[in-house]
């Protein structure tokens, strides 16, 4: 398969594993910066990685370097011992940068190869695929040793090719990563409610109002992306039966039965505040209204084979106010790039005596920074927060392209959203000036972005007046800046 057919972010487990997912190991001792096949949910932020073509060789080569997008570091072999210089075969995430230097042990290429590719499964497509890292000429694989201390860690070693050391694929950008607590609007325009009917438990869209206790709903993500969806009224969750293809109330012993497909939705992703929600098991169904003028028609069903109007459901959190604070900034595993040399502004100078003159040149330019704080969601329905954060703007140091911290922040914000702050700068600068000469001065700097993952606590207040306190992981600072100024001169002789 050609190159340009896989994903750019992606979540993997090995074949060998049909329940943990790979992820990085941010907590600390023996393991950390190994990829453990332990994650217990594709949705982990620790899970993401970015597949970056290589760029000296054909795409259709297949190489490519891996990111881990959690901490902006490079899949590559853990350094070799120091005392016998023998080679380490785990594979951790700690290159700063790419290297395609394939003599090296510190490239982090690798080559990969799509053993099968089924993209009309009913399950979403299925891409299995081998990783080859290219220095060793060894395969990638999930240690099964019990003894091990880095037992279901990432390692090479292997130079045959076959499904022992197969890795499953998940498309990132295919997931969709809901609030907590949410609420569903219909085509009617009005929001979809718990009830009580004639024949028992019902959801319909009959309610006009958000803070209506019946419209409140507790999203549980399970392992592979699949949601369970509970009433915050009646306590029970949403279940899909087939003799009638409507989804009630799941009664009894079924609702809380974690694993009963019947409970089990799929979110798909229409518009930046909409979704879909197809049933698992055991029809592929979009749940949906009923066509205007069926009895019952504001009920909600799993009849619709595709994603029509009747099937969007618009999203909104079930919270009336936020409050985030204790950020907790990754700065050693920040990323910067985009770095750009401007001219921020120009003065000139003068001097039409025989004698050299100094001269004072006055610059005025416009600063900007922008800063965005990202939450792991993927819908933009985000509430308007206070932020007791104390921190802002990440300052990046002139020198090493390293990160520090400065500027107060307290207020509102909505996640998502980019904040530019702008000011007038005025700077003087001495120069000599030749005789019969003017001098250009021209004010450069570099600008940069840089990205910080961070993890929050998160102070939700709830319609129906519950409080929810929470530690959320997944976070992403994002900040554009300038910094490193330097003055550039330019002499040219005055016209006789």
């Amino acid at each position: 398969m050609a190159a340009a057919a896989l994903p750019t972010t992606v979540v993997l487990r090995a074949d060998s594993s049909k329940k943990y997912y790979l992820r990085y190991v941010h907590q600390g001792g023996d393991k950390h910066q190994c990829m453990e096949s332990s994650g217990e949910t594709v949705l982990s932020p620790f899970a993401k990685l970015e597949l970056e073509c290589a760029k000296d060789t054909p795409a259709a080569q297949g190489l490519f370097h891996i990111r881990c997008c959690s901490n902006n570091r490079y899949l590559q072999l853990a350094q070799a011992n120091k005392e016998t210089n023998k080679i380490d075969p785990r594979i951790v995430a700690a290159a700063k940068s790419p290297e395609e230097d394939q003599s090296k042990t510190t490239c982090t290429l690798f080559k990969v190869t799509v053993l099968s590719d089924d993209p009309t499964a009913p399950g979403g497509r299925q891409l299995s695929i081998n990783l080859l890292h290219v220095n060793l000429n060894q395969y990638a694989h999930i240690s099964s040793s019990p003894d091990s201390k880095y037992g279901s860690c990432l390692f090479v070693g292997d130079t045959a090719q076959d499904s022992d050391r197969a890795f499953h694929v998940t498309n990132w950008e295919s997931l969709v990563f809901l609030p907590k607590y949410i609420t569903f609007k219909g085509e009617n325009g009005r929001y979809l409610s718990a009830y009580e009917g004639k024949y028992g438990h019902r959801l319909g869209f009959r309610v006009d109002e958000i803070g209506d206790p019946t419209v409140g709903f507790e999203i549980s993500a399970n392992h592979d992306g699949t949601v369970r969806i509970k009433s915050m009224d009646t306590g029970l969750f949403w279940q899909y039966t087939t003799s009638t293809m409507v989804v009630p109330w799941a009664s009894g012993e079924a609702g809380t039965d974690d694993d009963d497909e019947t409970t089990f939705f799929q979110p798909v992703k229409v518009k930046d505040n909409a979704i879909a929600l197809r049933t698992v098991s055991p029809h592929r169904n979009y749940c949906s209204t009923m066509l205007s003028g069926y009895k019952n028609e504001d009920e909600l069903h799993a009849m619709d084979r595709n994603v029509t109007r009747f099937a969007q459901l618009e999203v909104a959190e079930f919270v009336i106010s936020r409050k985030i604070y204790n950020v907790d900034f990754r700065l050693t595993e920040g990323r910067i790039y985009n770095h750009n040399v401007v001219v921020k502004g120009k003065g000139v100078a003068v001097n039409s005596t025989e004698k050299p003159n100094t001269a004072s040149v006055r610059l005025s330019y416009r600063d900007v920074k922008s800063s965005s704080w990202r939450a792991g969601l993927s819908l933009k329905v985000g509430v308007k927060s206070t932020l007791s954060v104390g921190l802002k703007i990440l300052k990046i140091f002139k020198m090493r392209g390293q990160l520090e911290l400065s500027a107060q922040l307290a207020g509102s914000y909505h996640w998502g959203e980019t904040d530019d702050e702008a000011s007038r700068v005025e700077t003087t600068y001495q120069v000599v000036v030749p005789p019969m000469s003017k001098v250009t001065v021209a004010a450069m700097a570099c600008t940069a972005t840089c990205d910080v993952s961070f993890s929050h606590t998160q102070h939700d207040t709830l319609y129906n007046g519950r409080q929810v306190i929470s530690v959320v992981d997944g976070g992403i600072y994002t900040g554009t800046q300038s910094y490193d100024m330097k003055y550039e001169t330019k002499v040219e002789k005055l016209a006789s």
